[in-house]
């Protein structure tokens, strides 16, 4: 009997997040895996959506980002869209790459990486915002929560959303240096 043959449903992946010059959670996590030699492992492309600074650098962040996205789905071999995102213009910016995924029929999964996302969702967003915020994570193949408060957080907001936790990894120093000290 001939063995069976796995073709992988993603070959590459497309990472959106903040400018990784700046500060920050999703920038620590993304320079992390940067750190640990995952983009050397696997074919990934990262895309900035967010620079700091006036206005109009942030909107041209965004945009161009957009539509680099929108490029990536279509030229790269089955790409997987990871979505590292928070609360506020984060999010919106963010629902823009995972609509051209969905467009595109690809994948999306998305990092959440704001504790402040349930007063977003629940305080700041109207019943259409949080609608739209519902289809969103709907829509993920999977939604990775920091913690299991978070976990269910994103489940108030989206029961049928498939969450799973990962926490943030930290660096530990080399103890025999910090035993030296």
């Amino acid at each position: 009997m001939a063995a069976r043959v796995v073709t992988p449903l993603c070959r590459t992946v497309i990472m959106v997040g903040t400018d990784l010059g700046g500060m920050g959670g999703v920038r620590a996590v993304v320079q992390g895996y940067i750190d640990v030699g995952l983009f050397e492992r696997i074919d990934c492309t990262y895309v900035a959506t967010h620079r700091y600074g006036p206005p109009w650098k942030k909107v041209w962040a965004a945009l161009t980002a957009s539509a680099g996205v929108a490029v990536l789905l279509r030229r790269r071999e089955r790409p997987l869209l990871h979505v590292h995102l928070a609360a506020n213009a984060s999010f919106w910016r963010k629902s823009v790459a995972c609509l051209l995924a969905r467009l595109a029929g690809r994948p999306y999964l998305l990092h959440v990486h704001s504790g402040f996302f349930p007063d977003f969702y629940g305080r700041q967003s109207g019943p259409l915002a949080r609608r739209m915020i519902r289809g969103t994570f709907a829509g993920a193949a999977i939604l990775i929560a920091l913690s299991e408060q978070w976990r269910s957080w994103l489940l108030e907001i989206c029961p049928t959303a498939r969450i799973e936790v990962l926490a943030n990894a930290v660096a530990l120093p080399d103890l025999r240096q910090v035993q030296r000290s």
